[in-house]
């Protein structure tokens, strides 16, 4: 990704007070893209917009108006433990509107990854002793 998307990206980030930080995430991220790839950004609110469709589609399009029609774009508030954990370890953070603010949520999603992971860790234990049965 060119350092003139990212700094018009920034702007976009800057100028939404509900955007807390913002991740490139996926191939572009490790810098395995290849012609055609999708640009992947998580975005984390201050906090979840009764009106998210809205403000998902309105988002959306305005960094599509940057980055053209191959984006997908994440709303981290509402993604899954796993997603959030990918993101977070494998993502590249490109704004935070407060360090304090991203470490908190950064911190919490790896609980909740844990958490997760233990949980299923759990549940295919049993499931392995359910099939061995």
């Amino acid at each position: 990704m060119q350092k003139e998307d990212i700094e018009a990206l920034k702007r976009v980030f800057e100028d939404d007070e509900k955007i807390l930080a913002a991740y490139l995430f996926g191939s572009k991220a490790r810098e395995t893209d290849v012609k055609g790839s999708d640009i992947d950004i998580a975005v984390l609110l201050s906090s979840t917009p009764e009106d998210l469709l809205d403000y998902y589609l309105n988002l959306l399009n305005k960094l599509s108006e940057i980055l053209g029609d191959k984006l997908d774009l994440i709303i981290l508030n509402t993604a899954p433990p796993l997603l959030k954990h990918q993101v977070i370890k494998r993502g590249k953070l490109i704004y935070a509107r407060s360090e304090r603010s991203r470490i908190i949520f950064e911190a919490s999603a790896q609980c909740e990854y844990l958490d997760f992971k233990r949980a299923m860790e759990r549940y295919y234990e049993c499931l392995i002793k359910q099939i061995l049965l």
